[in-house]
């Protein structure tokens, strides 16, 4: 299933941009699969420097990680799932393609 990450990070150029492969794609289904549902951040993400990364998959859904929290929206409905590890976001990140990221962009070390 065709799937494209971007990290949010820039402000007036373009974020980095790149392909998840189905494999990986995947494997962020079953990291989703494990998270436990919260209540949605109320706060949100701050309007300059990383603001998360998101996945937009082919089948409609997006999902957006960012600090401990990922929140999937497809057709109309939204559901948060904490990510305390931030496993899922690490994983989104750690799919990107050497030199496509910037080091410590997010913060934090992708594995």
């Amino acid at each position: 299933m065709a799937a494209t990450a971007r990290m949010l990070l820039f402000s007036g150029r373009p974020d980095p941009e790149w392909p998840v492969p189905d494999d990986h794609v995947t494997r962020l289904g079953d990291i989703w699969a494990t998270l436990t549902p919260i209540a949605p951040r109320s706060a949100p993400p701050p309007k300059l420097g990383y603001r998360g990364v998101e996945l937009q998959v082919e089948d409609g859904a997006s999902y957006l990680a960012v600090a401990g929290h990922v929140t999937k929206s497809q057709a109309g409905a939204r559901e948060t799932r904490a990510d305390a590890g931030r496993v899922f976001e690490r994983a989104l990140i750690g799919s990107a393609p050497p030199g496509t990221v910037p080091p410590g962009a997010a913060g934090l070390d992708p594995t």
